[in-house]
């Protein structure tokens, strides 16, 4: 087998064009942007330009990749108006405000509770007491619970996970 001559560590334009895949006034833009250095008049640094080379190529897809800081505004500015926009819609509404409706609602309700049994027992002094304990139980557990629901959406934990009480 003959023995193949060394590869030169330099070479010229076409050749180096050839090496990298461009044509030699792409060679020519990329000495110009600093990319690739000439060693003297046409001739070029095999190894050197080979790396460099490839070190812009890499560089030039990561920067194409990630989005830049003007697109990561952009999705933040639309993002904003996106929220902005359900809210005036009334498809979103506040923490405090959906608080200050629970509140109320929760509030009627554990009212409602406390007039029934003066309804209910109108002529019977003894059912109406009978009803009264009973609902006072249950008062105070739905109180019990209403808070702990209202404390858990301001604290930014799932209200309405099961609790074992639910669970019988």
């Amino acid at each position: 087998m003959a023995r193949k001559a060394p590869f030169p560590e330099t070479v010229g334009s076409a050749e180096m064009a050839k090496l990298l895949g461009v044509t030699t006034r792409r060679l020519t833009q990329l000495v110009k942007e600093g990319v690739l250095v000439k060693e003297g008049r046409g001739s070029f640094s095999v190894c050197e330009c080979i790396q460099a080379f490839t070190d812009f190529k890499v560089r030039t897809s990561v920067e194409q990749a990630a989005p830049s800081a003007a697109e990561k505004v952009h999705q933040r500015i639309e993002q904003i108006l996106a929220r902005k926009l359900a809210r005036d819609d009334r498809e979103l509404i506040s923490l405090e405000e959906a608080i200050d409706a629970f509140e109320d609602i929760s509030g009627q309700f554990l009212v409602c509770l406390s007039g029934l049994p003066s309804r209910l027992g109108r002529n019977d002094l003894q059912e109406r007491r009978r009803i009264e304990k009973i609902l006072d139980v249950e008062r105070e557990r739905l109180s019990g619970s209403f808070t702990k629901r209202a404390l858990a959406l301001r604290a930014g934990v799932a209200a309405f996970e099961a609790d074992e009480e639910d669970d019988a």
